[in-house]
């Protein structure tokens, strides 16, 4: 009797201490199972929570820097001292939103080079808000004559910042990715855990009473259902990642087509270039031109035509890169041509022409880019008894223009005074004026785009048109082809192995 209630107490005994084994077993897994799940869960709200926000900080912050420099040159271009008044106060309170954001994204959590980027775009804009408020002085004061090399500054550097931003957002959709491909991994390991706890149950469960095994049984649908539900998480995670490589995917598409957009770019350029057959017929003028597309196209145009009294040149640079701005170059090629049927006499009329074609071209496109461009009407003296040999009219806005006298002297026309850029408004007549150049024999006439000028080396130092100048000067007395080639061997050795980020335009000229 005693020995039987020894092995019913042995056996209840047993049976409690299985039953206690298996129900720790039990609860651990159940345990580290809900603790991964809530783990990922958390991970995944977060990971989202802080994409969103810096998504979110960094389009305010791209959005604010664009409406910026929309109003700095509504400013520049508006001649109402209380709409200057009114658009200033708008560009501080756009300002005052992007340092909102900029603080706001500082404290999310960023990388070290997302943080390093985003400081050193303060003196970016620092020295932006210096030329800035100098232009705005300037304009407040009435004054017309706006340095474009402050303008030129002012949006080089908000385009820094741009692309800082730009690049930070990829890098952030990067880090996304490689967070959902870790708590992937992180899934699958617990997974592995809780089939393991799992076994270890069922082998203890085998050796106890059926008691205990209804338990494990109960236990493990449970543990089945936790299993269930993780498998689900982690194809919506799986999902996820194919959805990051579809946009990765879209995104080199995006890239190809850019690419593709960049070579037909350069073709254009280069189809329309005149010929060496073309330029060998300007008897009167010794004249070599030379152009060099760059990674991103800038849409230079040049251009050289004959027409029954002389010669026509054109040269100019379309604003912004790609195919829309190529298309916008090669608009204005086939308008300058068109005009050469009309009377050359009064330059102001094809330049009004191509700008009111062209404006209504850039409308119809839903476009916000226009172009500097100058046109140089040329023709030959034949009275040899006249004080010149050639004579050339010069209108509209570009670079100014570089004429080195036979005996080696500089003279420098300002063209700011001579147009308005071509596309912008749809009536540029009131500002198009002309001015006359006599040329004699071995004079030097240089034509070029800010590409030249404006090539940077490794310090980001300009190439300048100092330089330039005096290079003209000590080599004037050169053939055409052999300064054109001086110079742009020039420009080269500067910028060193650092690449070119605008086209290289040059036309050069000397009367015979």
């Amino acid at each position: 009797m005693d020995t039987n209630s020894n092995i019913v107490r042995k056996q209840i005994s047993l049976i409690l201490v299985g039953s206690f084994i298996v129900f720790v077993i039990l609860l651990i897994a159940a345990r580290i199972s809900t603790h991964n799940l809530e783990e990922n869960a958390q991970r995944l709200e977060n990971l989202v929570t802080q994409n969103n926000a810096k998504y979110q900080q960094l389009t305010i912050m791209s959005d604010s820097i664009r409406e910026r420099m929309l109003i700095f040159f509504d400013i520049i271009n508006s001649d109402d001292i209380f709409q200057v008044d009114s658009l200033i106060l708008e560009s501080a309170r756009r300002a005052a939103i992007f340092i909102k954001a900029r603080n706001a994204l500082l404290r999310l959590e960023l990388t070290a080079e997302q943080r390093l980027q985003i400081e050193n775009q303060k003196k970016l804009l620092s020295d932006s808000q210096r030329v800035f408020s100098s232009i705005t002085e300037q304009v407040m004061d009435g004054q017309t004559n706006i340095s474009q090399e402050e303008i030129r500054s002012v949006r080089k550097a908000n385009a820094a910042v741009l692309t800082d931003l730009e690049k930070i957002r990829n890098q952030q959709t990067m880090l996304g990715l490689q967070e959902l491909i870790l708590a992937k991994e992180a899934n699958e390991a617990s997974e592995g855990k809780i089939t393991l706890l799992g076994i270890t149950a069922f082998i203890l469960s085998c050796l106890v009473i059926a008691f205990i095994i209804k338990q494990l049984i109960t236990q493990g649908k449970a543990l089945a259902q936790a299993l269930h539900e993780l498998k689900g998480y982690n194809a919506t995670l799986e999902q996820r990642v194919e959805l990051g490589a579809q946009e990765l995917m879209e995104a080199r598409e995006d890239n190809i087509r850019m690419s593709a957009e960049l070579d037909i770019n350069r073709q254009l350029q280069q189809i329309i270039l005149p010929t060496r057959s073309e330029l060998a017929e300007i008897e009167p003028l010794d004249i070599a031109t030379y152009m060099e597309p760059a990674e991103e196209i800038g849409g230079d145009y040049l251009d050289v035509l004959k027409h029954k009294d002389g010669f026509l040149i054109g040269i100019g640079d379309v604003t912004g890169h790609g195919l829309e701005s190529g298309i916008i170059m090669l608009m204005t090629q086939s308008m300058v041509r068109s005009q050469i049927l009309h009377n050359l006499d009064n330059m102001k009329l094809p330049l009004g022409h191509v700008n009111e074609t062209l404006f209504q071209n850039i409308t119809r496109m839903s476009s916000n880019k226009h172009l500097s461009l100058l046109l140089l009407n040329y023709q030959h003296i034949k009275d040899n008894n006249a004080d010149a040999q050639g004579v050339f009219q010069l209108t509209g806005q570009h670079e100014s223009v570089i004429v080195v006298r036979n005996n080696g002297d500089l003279e420098v026309i300002d063209t700011e005074a001579l147009g308005f850029p071509v596309g912008m408004v749809d009536d540029i007549n009131e500002f198009v004026e002309i001015t006359q150049v006599k040329l004699r024999q071995g004079d030097l006439v240089v034509l070029y785009t800010d590409g030249i000028t404006e090539a940077a080396n490794a310090k980001e130092e300009l190439y300048g048109f100092e330089r330039l100048c005096q290079l003209c000067q000590e080599q004037h007395r050169l053939s055409a082809q052999q300064i054109v080639d001086n110079i742009i061997s020039d420009v080269q050795n500067y910028i060193g192995e650092k690449a070119i980020y605008d086209d290289l335009s040059l036309v050069v000229f000397k009367q015979r």
